[in-house]
């Protein structure tokens, strides 16, 4: 009887300690899986060459982000090397396009290009009673053609992601390179020009 009791309690114990192993592993493994999906704010595509006859359309996009509800968005680029197409002509300056894939941009504090500074800004927040987002998407978008040969670089100077309680979110900023070029280079592959909608009624941006 005491054999039994004595086998009884072991299994008991092994069987404890089992569970606990497996909420160790497990418990790893999730925190692998979010330290690996960290937030990053980049462009789309990342890289690419581009001929000089060419218009090119890149996107901007928020990746694996939580509780996002506004954000302020400043990029760099070399003014003597590309020049930022206006998507709106019927207001002042030169006009980038909102987006809606991720956050609705329901208050548009800044949404142009300064081609002689060469910078571009991008600021939003959403309002009450939207709820906050989360997940991948373009936050905004914007045409581009060459002005000379070279390598472009794009880069972030600001990247600031709130919440609604306006608790900063940390993010990585990504830059791209783009290589502007008369011919293409051999075999490797052109820059493809994106499919963006650029109609300028499919935002529904309100400005204050």
């Amino acid at each position: 009887m005491k054999s039994t009791c004595h086998y009884l309690q072991r299994s008991a114990l092994l069987l404890a300690f089992t569970f606990l192993a497996l909420l160790v592993i497990t418990s790893s493994v999730i925190h692998a899986i979010h330290a690996s999906e960290k937030t990053t704010v980049h462009f789309s595509p990342p890289s690419g060459y581009i001929l000089m006859q060419d218009e090119i359309a890149i996107e901007v996009w928020v990746s694996n982000v939580n509780h996002l509800y506004g954000l302020d968005i400043r990029a760099t680029f070399d003014p003597g090397q590309i020049q930022i197409i206006d998507a709106d002509p019927s207001r002042d300056g030169v006009q980038i396009l909102p987006r809606r894939d991720i956050l609705s941009p329901d208050i548009i504090v800044r949404r142009e290009a300064d081609n002689d500074k060469g910078v571009i800004w991008y600021a939003v927040t959403q309002l009450n009673p939207a709820p906050p987002v989360s997940g991948s998407g373009a936050v905004f978008a914007f045409k581009m053609h060459p002005l000379n040969l070279g390598v472009n670089r794009f880069d972030f100077s600001n990247v600031q992601l709130v919440t609604r309680d306006g608790e900063v979110i940390q993010a990585t900023a990504i830059p791209a390179t783009y290589t502007i070029a008369n011919t293409p280079f051999g075999s490797q592959s052109i820059f493809l020009p994106l499919m963006v909608r650029w109609s300028s009624h499919e935002t529904g941006d309100h400005h204050r």
